[in-house]
């Protein structure tokens, strides 16, 4: 998504597609562990209203009267819901599974980051200093949070 594959708008779109579904399936674990917890998703509506609140202002402001492809804006849109949901689900993780997935939830906040600094960079045009290496670094340390929480 940095830059790698050269075909702007082709290239976000995939990006968007392939990581839509990868949120799904980190939505569907996070949920299945709480569920096996026996716990409440009470925090977890709570949480989901308000970043999904968040992101739709960001998005009014950012996303929606830029020149792209509105494909590209709508998917911005149902992608960036999706991730809102997938930090919804983690943040409840941590709080119903307990610190052992601290690590889930600081991942996911990390991948949202990542995903916001290339949707105001590439979609929104707004020049953020180093945006490539700060996507990296935020993109890198959420997969190995997210990931070396399922070693604990």
């Amino acid at each position: 998504m940095a830059n790698i594959i050269n075909m702007k708008d082709k290239r976000l779109i995939g990006g968007i597609v392939l990581f839509f579904y990868t949120h799904i399936f980190l939505i569907i674990g996070y949920t299945k562990t709480v569920m096996e917890t026996g716990r409440s998703f009470i925090y977890l509506t709570f949480i989901s209203a308000i970043l999904f609140l968040l992101f739709i202002l960001l998005w009014l402001k950012y996303i929606l009267r830029t020149k792209s492809d509105i494909k590209v804006r709508l998917g911005a849109l149902i992608y960036g819901l999706t991730i809102s949901l997938m930090v919804s689900s983690s943040l409840n993780l941590a709080i119903q599974g307990g610190v052992k997935f601290f690590l889930t939830f600081l991942g996911a906040v990390l991948f949202i980051i990542s995903d916001s600094l290339i949707a105001v960079s590439e979609i929104g045009g707004v020049r953020i200093i180093n945006s490539k290496l700060k996507v990296w670094i935020t993109y890198f340390l959420a997969q190995i949070f997210i990931i070396y929480t399922s070693v604990l």
